[in-house]
């Protein structure tokens, strides 16, 4: 039998804060490309690395957590920005107290 390996690669997105996506490996092409079984057949992806099913799972769960508390971070830097920035707004427009 065949060992499972579940297979990491980068992910870019304005719509989301995740930075890295997986699956467990159901087909690898001849160019080393990989298909897993969440994203369905023919849907192909370039892998940057490969681990034990058991393995994945564990690192899946850690960089969940990275980018649920990169994205709760994240949100409180814009809360402060904003924050600052009517701050700011209020003190050279003082006829704008409040509104902004």
């Amino acid at each position: 039998m065949k060992k499972k390996l579940m297979a990491f690669w980068p992910y870019a997105s304005a719509f989301s804060n995740k930075h890295f996506c997986c699956g467990v490996v159901t087909d690898i092409d001849e160019c080393g490309n990989v298909e897993t079984d969440g994203y369905g057949k023919g849907h192909y992806f370039k892998p940057v690395a490969f681990f034990p099913v058991k393995t994945g799972m564990k690192l899946k769960e850690t960089l969940d957590e990275l980018e649920e508390r990169h994205e709760v971070e994240a949100r409180a830097l814009r809360q402060r920005h904003f924050a600052e920035v009517k701050t700011v707004v209020d003190g050279l427009l003082p006829f704008n107290k409040g509104k902004v």
